[in-house]
């Protein structure tokens, strides 16, 4: 999370070429055709704009409508740091926030307001329905601690997460106990800082880190994240404690289940897991190898949730997402690794009228080790 200066900037952007292969694989660029929404228009914009004190509001919009799926980082054949190059120009030129980013920036920027937006959620509830929250609060598990704990495992709570997902996170202790691991509370952990970051504001995004660095030192063996989004920015944690992602990590550990899947399940996979190639074959092989019927694999393109994306450009979002909502006749259950992804599907088929639920693949493992959970939505 370095400081951004304009030759930094300068140096990033020259390692392009301009060859263009990119644009083959980027959504916005597949959605508008157009250059200036192409990584390589990107890169041509950060480069102009690092020059600017008051760049052009054409220029900040082209690269603001970048959904970061950093399919074009892992095509490029010149390696062009694609990531880092963004978040230095978001911070040298911050985009520009609609109230609801703002608010949502504020809501997660301690552990303290983490827990006081929760307890004022649940005032909200018809305005989050359509935007893909749970219908209701579910209900917790029982727990289930090993009477001699193989280690001790933290789990990520995340922000957004916390609040729409908690189901998931309930879910994952069970599977952690079942696995024979004690889980280790951690109350003073917050939010990863991605949202900040992406916002341009590093420097909160930084001190959200060494919050979460200091929260984790110490309090367990392993550290498990559920939501993929938080990867990149629990990855510097790496120096302080391993860290994995829950559902690769898990299925490495726990017995064989006692149930396979007979509905009809259609598995996304999110921009932010499939950079992480590993877990995303664990993900896609063990769902398939446990699936008496075929899997609908929705693996290329964006759904369009991109972050906070979906709260900047909401129609964009929409246009993203269709082609996926289209692809899902005949689907019984939807399953994604990613909070915001999941929140976007959701949102997407309750405004459409469709009774689809949308799950996340760990508390679809959680029902193949236990018939009929005590913890449902």
């Amino acid at each position: 999370m370095a400081h951004d200066t304009p030759k930094s900037i300068q140096a990033l952007s020259d390692q392009c070429v301009r060859c263009g292969l990119c644009s083959a694989v980027c959504p916005t660029y597949a959605l508008t055709g157009l250059e200036t929404e192409s990584p390589r228009g990107r890169i041509t914009a950060m480069q102009a704009m690092a020059s600017e004190d008051r760049p052009d509001d054409s220029l900040l919009q082209g690269r603001d409508h970048c959904l970061g799926c950093l399919q074009c980082q892992q095509l490029c054949p010149s390696r062009v740091q694609f990531a880092t190059l963004m978040d230095h120009s978001r911070a040298q030129h911050p985009p520009r926030l609609p109230a609801t980013e703002r608010w949502l920036l504020r809501a997660v920027a301690s552990p303290l307001r983490l827990k006081a937006t929760a307890a004022v959620l649940p005032l909200l509830r018809p305005w989050l329905l359509s935007r893909g929250f749970p219908p209701s609060d579910p209900c917790p598990p029982r727990e289930q601690p090993p009477a001699r704990p193989r280690g001790k495992v933290a789990l990520f709570l995340g922000c957004v997460a916390r609040w729409a997902d908690s189901k998931t996170l309930a879910d994952t202790r069970w599977l952690i106990q079942q696995a024979g691991f004690a889980v280790a509370d951690i109350p003073a952990q917050g939010c990863c800082g991605a949202l900040h970051q992406h916002a341009g504001q590093t420097e909160t995004a930084r001190r959200m880190l060494e919050a979460n660095r200091k929260a984790f030192e110490n309090g367990a063996d392993w550290l498990l994240y559920s939501t993929s989004g938080c990867a990149p920015m629990l990855e510097p944690l790496k120096d302080a404690l391993p860290v994995a992602e829950a559902f690769h990590w898990l299925v490495q550990r726990l017995p064989a289940p006692a149930l396979q899947e007979s509905r009809r399940l259609a598995l996304h996979l999110p921009c932010s897991l499939r950079q992480q190639p590993e877990a995303a074959q664990t993900l896609r092989q063990y769902v398939e190898q446990h699936c008496q019927k075929p899997v609908l694999l929705l693996d290329n393109g964006c759904c369009g949730a991109g972050g906070a994306h979906l709260l900047r450009f909401p129609e964009r979002a929409a246009a993203l997402r269709q082609p996926l909502l289209d692809a899902l006749e005949g689907v019984d259950l939807l399953l994604s690794s990613n909070i915001g992804c999941t929140l976007h599907l959701r949102a997407g088929l309750y405004q459409q009228g469709r009774d689809l639920p949308v799950q996340h693949p760990l508390s679809w493992l959680r029902n193949l080790h236990e018939e009929n959970p005590t913890c449902t939505l």
